[in-house]
């Protein structure tokens, strides 16, 4: 698997993510998220590593705009400001469809603003995958969520976050936003 690169002043997270305890997933031996921001971009890799063949990995087909992508396999992030309500849902999914939404505050405001297509490499072998991506950000400090919806093949959904604050999963949830990049 090629390395992650991102050219430019970067710095290179690399954090876990882990399954919510109602969801496990023991067909998945890892799933992490490698993160970099140079500017007004975060770039993102995504990496799962596991019994692909038991997961719904759908094909890489062209890219575009799509809804309900959390219905099926996706990696997802989160960003917001520092003490502000306002968030923007990215999803990604293995087939290079996308989208982002923009939320006013806690599930509230949905809208789906005009965003420049994102550039969405995938990258599988048969038992680990990589989809590599980038998204615009503003400026400043931000706190971000990293998740993942992964379909088993009976169709059974496994959710993955950084942090599970609830009883039930939740990638919206404030303290789901567990990750401070400056």
């Amino acid at each position: 698997m090629p390395g992650f690169y991102y050219p430019g002043n970067y710095s290179l997270i690399r954090v876990q993510l882990k399954p919510h305890p109602a969801t496990p997933a023991p067909a998945v031996d890892d799933l992490s998220v490698e993160i970099s921001r140079a500017g007004n971009i975060i770039a993102l890799r995504f990496c799962l590593a596991g019994q692909l063949s038991v997961l719904r990995i759908p094909n890489p087909g062209s890219p575009q705009r799509a809804n309900g992508l959390w219905q099926h396999s996706c990696f997802e992030i989160f960003v917001r400001q520092p003490r502000g309500t306002a968030y923007d849902e990215y999803n990604f999914s293995p087939n290079r469809q996308w989208q982002r939404y923009h939320f006013s505050d806690y599930r509230l405001g949905e809208s789906q603003p005009d965003t420049p297509p994102p550039q969405i490499a995938v990258l599988q072998q048969p038992d680990q995958l990589s989809l590599i991506t980038s998204i615009s950000v503003p400026d400043g400090p931000l706190q971000v969520g990293l998740s993942a919806v992964l379909e088993a093949a009976d169709g059974g959904l496994s959710y993955w976050a950084l942090e599970h604050p609830g009883e039930k999963p939740d990638f919206h949830h404030s303290d789901a936003f567990a990750l401070n990049i400056e």
